[in-house]
């Protein structure tokens, strides 16, 4: 025999109440725990003195350097590279055809067809075809010929775009290290019309500009001071220009690294500025530099090693901040 329960409407309205609020008591979700984590929204690799040792007369990219290539080629959100000058030792046409080939190597990733494996998740991939896009900053070697150079890739000074960041590239060996004339007035104008359109603005070029005998950055010493003027407009004209600004900067530089007994790259960081060198060629240190966007507005340096079987082997580039 079925026994039926009664309850009354006023006992089951007190139940419903007491099921709400101990609901409400229960503590707040972690919201750690359901928002997503920053995903890289793009990377770009840069890569200094990229002919390698001062004493190689090889022709082509610094060989360690290449033997990388697979590593760039695997990066599901790699989207360019930037060299930051002395590509080539003596600058041929023959040297700069080298240059080209190796190049041709690289190429944004494409999955393999049909392949379950997706080791960054689930992203659109891309299916470009052709070579990944690098961009050149001329370096003092670059343009001993600077005729041929200009011929085969145009302007030494220019901007581009990706995403909404705003990449600038400025060529130092026009004024002695010294960035005036027809391409400051560039400049001003770039930072003027597009620097208020960007998120972030990252800026390169061969030489460390920074450097000064007088302030921190005389720890990391410049491959050279060729063509270098005893006063340059860095910290008095440049410098100022970008620490006004609302938005992140990073500067590269590149002539670094080719000693071994130099550090061969570096990390340093105030207010809006970043600066970064990163070179190769001594040996010892020789490296290149990973960055990626990613979606927090962060920014991400994985600093690679070309030394040796362990691509970390110098680990986190913001450790080697200077002191």
């Amino acid at each position: 025999m079925k026994h039926r329960v009664w309850v009354s409407r006023g006992l089951l309205s007190a139940l419903i109440g007491l099921l709400g609020w101990a609901v409400a008591c229960q503590p707040p979700a972690d919201v750690s725990l359901i928002t997503p984590a920053p995903r890289i929204q793009y990377s770009f690799f840069v890569a200094g003195h990229t002919y390698g040792h001062p004493g190689s007369a090889a022709l082509g990219l610094h060989p360690p350097f290449k033997a990388r290539f697979p590593l760039i080629n695997a990066i599901p959100t790699m989207a360019f590279g930037v060299l930051t000058g002395d590509m080539v030792k003596l600058p041929t046409n023959r040297a700069w055809d080298a240059i080209d080939q190796d190049l041709g190597v690289l190429h944004p990733y494409s999955p393999i067809p049909d392949s379950s494996f997706t080791p960054y998740g689930d992203r659109e991939w891309s299916q470009e075809k052709g070579p990944l896009p690098v961009h050149f900053v001329a370096g003092n070697h670059d343009v001993i010929n600077r005729t041929l150079y200009h011929l085969r890739y145009g302007p030494s000074f220019y901007d581009f775009s990706h995403q909404h960041d705003l990449f600038i590239v400025l060529d130092a060996n026009l004024a002695h290290w010294n960035i005036e004339g027809n391409q400051l007035t560039y400049l001003q104008q770039i930072l003027t019309e597009k620097a208020p359109l960007a998120d972030r603005i990252f800026v390169f070029f061969h030489q460390q500009l920074w450097f000064d005998e007088s302030n921190i950055f005389h720890l990391v010493k410049p491959n050279s001071f060729a063509g270098r003027a005893y006063s340059i407009n860095f910290w008095t004209e440049i410098e100022p220009m970008f620490h006004v600004l609302e938005n992140p900067v990073v500067m590269f530089a590149g002539d670094i690294g080719a000693f071994p007994h130099r550090p061969a790259f570096m990390y340093y960081h105030y207010d809006n500025m970043t600066f970064v060198a990163s070179g190769m060629g001594g040996g010892v240190q020789d490296n290149f530099i990973i960055v990626d966007v990613m979606s927090d507005h962060s920014i991400k340096y994985r600093l690679i090693a070309l030394n040796g079987d362990n691509i970390h082997a110098w680990g986190n580039l913001k450790d080697f901040i200077l002191p």
